[in-house]
């Protein structure tokens, strides 16, 4: 009986640990990408927007909030649905987090919608973290 056992154990074994090698692996070529908003103007904090990566929804953006992707690294392009927004392309390497601030400036009838790719210290005094809820 025990020889069966044993045999029959190994393979369970392998079964567990090849799927869970198969997930590190594709972690490592994932990156993680963060847009978020922060030090809003009373005239901006009540626009929303929907924010796009390559053309597919990411999510609504709204004041003080943040919006997360995990996906294969590479090149993304991200826009708003706002008119007269600048698309900002964003190269994402594998096993990294990238921050995006969004920035909205109102002059009269006018949204200007600012993306800006900041390092890992820029966005923790902003919270984005936090926000995204990635501590």
């Amino acid at each position: 009986m025990f020889r069966y056992f044993i045999p029959a154990l190994a393979a369970f074994a392998m079964t567990l640990g090849l799927p869970n090698l198969a997930r590190a692996e594709a972690s490592a070529e994932t990156a993680t990408l963060i847009v978020y908003r922060a030090e809003e103007s009373f005239d901006t904090e009540r626009l929303r927007f929907d924010l796009h990566a390559n053309d597919h929804f990411m999510g609504r953006m709204k004041a003080e909030g943040a919006t997360v992707l995990t996906a294969p690294a590479g090149s993304y392009t991200l826009d708003t649905s706002l008119p007269g927004a600048e698309p900002i392309t964003v190269e994402l390497k594998p096993g990294a987090t990238h921050y995006v601030h969004s920035r909205l400036d109102l002059r009269g009838n006018t949204v200007k919608v600012e993306m800006v790719e900041v390092a890992e210290q820029v966005a923790r005094t902003h919270g984005a973290a936090d926000r995204a809820g990635t501590i």
